[in-house]
């Protein structure tokens, strides 16, 4: 995006048509950086979206700065949102509570990040992958445990969340809806071939 107030506008275009499609306990879960996170925040207040919380993912191995200019950039940021300022939403205490040996979840996640490289399948060549780890998480406390709900994924990339939908699947031994998108055709074929060997 050429400027902040054209990104913010996509923002609110895909904000406000996922809207009308949740049920009323349903969530958010945005992953970005200090590039885009402050812009999202921005316009899920403008829309009246209620911000749950900001968690803090850490990640150890994180890039190097190789030029030692500024400090390495080792935390990404993740907006719980839901859809709604005065309703309520789901959370799901007994599995935030695995997370963290059997108490609550704190909202900074210390979790590696995916350094697969760009040999062999193509979803491995996404540059923006997320670990299997932090996406399942993110929807195993954020998501009901009953047959017929939904995660959608506006922006599947190499297809993550797509391994970890199935991954709670097996855990849960329940079936969990799921609509993956991205307007990039390599990407979604990357998806497929990925999802196919899980």
């Amino acid at each position: 995006w050429d400027t902040i107030p054209n990104y913010e506008e996509w923002a609110e275009e895909w904000m406000k048509a996922l809207r009308p499609k949740m049920v009323e306990i349903g969530s958010v879960v945005v992953c970005g950086s200090y590039h885009n996170l402050p812009e999202i925040g921005v316009v899920a207040k403008r829309l009246e979206y209620y911000i749950v919380t900001m968690i803090a993912w850490c990640i150890p191995n994180s890039m190097p700065n190789l030029a030692c200019t500024e400090m390495v950039h080792a935390v990404q940021g993740i907006y719980w949102l839901r859809p709604q300022m005065k309703k309520r939403h789901f959370y799901d205490k007994a599995a935030s509570k695995r997370y963290n040996d059997g108490k609550n979840l704190r909202d900074y996640w210390l979790i590696n990040n995916d350094t697969t490289s760009g040999r062999g399948m193509a979803w491995r060549k996404h540059k923006s992958k997320k670990p299997v780890v932090l996406v399942q998480r993110a929807i195993d406390i954020t998501l009901p445990k009953e047959s017929g709900v939904q995660v959608v994924d506006f922006f599947a990339g190499s297809g993550t969340t797509g391994v970890a939908v199935q991954n709670l699947e097996k855990m849960y031994g329940i079936q969990i809806g799921g609509v993956l998108s991205d307007r990039d055709e390599g990407y979604i074929a990357a998806v497929n071939e990925r999802l196919a060997v899980v």
